[in-house]
């Protein structure tokens, strides 16, 4: 009728609520997290370890908004079965950030970084560390606070699956 489709009519109210979309890359094959260390450029949060991600453009769905952010941080072709939703934090009136846990297996992948100053892998224990500090961003809290930030070894046999 109006060029919308069915779908579109059903993820309506996600986009128009989504304004960011974050994740944290996890291979369950070594049972490490993937952050990276923003560079002094960026307005928001800089020289601090986040997630991967960023804000939607146009109409995107959360998922559609952190599989482009992968594609242009680190060159990575994420699958959307490889990302699982972990929850949402109001940033202001109708807007929500999205986070996601983004399942890979490194050694099928070569990540290149193409922001920020540098990426690293950390084991839990290493990732629980820097959430202490005050150099994360809010995605980072949010996700510890919510006891999203490891992925419990029940859960660790099933994504591997997903590789």
């Amino acid at each position: 009728m109006y060029g919308l489709t069915v779908e579109d009519l059903q993820l309506m109210p996600q986009r128009a609520l989504s304004k960011n979309a974050s994740g944290l890359i996890y291979d369950p094959h070594e049972n490490k997290y993937l952050l990276h260390f923003r560079d002094n450029k960026t307005p928001y949060y800089p020289e601090s370890w986040a997630l991967f991600g960023g804000g939607s453009e146009g109409i995107e769905t959360p998922t559609e908004t952190l599989i482009r952010e992968l594609a242009e941080e680190l060159l990575l072709c994420a699958s959307p079965r490889a990302l699982i939703a972990l929850g949402k934090r109001a940033k202001s009136f109708g807007e929500y950030s999205h986070y996601f846990l983004v399942i890979i297996d490194q050694r099928m992948h070569r990540l290149h970084l193409q922001e920020g100053a540098d990426m690293a892998w950390f084991t839990p224990e290493e990732l629980m560390s820097v959430t202490y500090t005050d150099a994360v961003t809010p995605g980072l809290v949010f996700l510890r606070e919510r006891n999203q930030l490891i992925v419990p070894e029940r859960k660790r046999q099933e994504y591997l699956l997903l590789t």
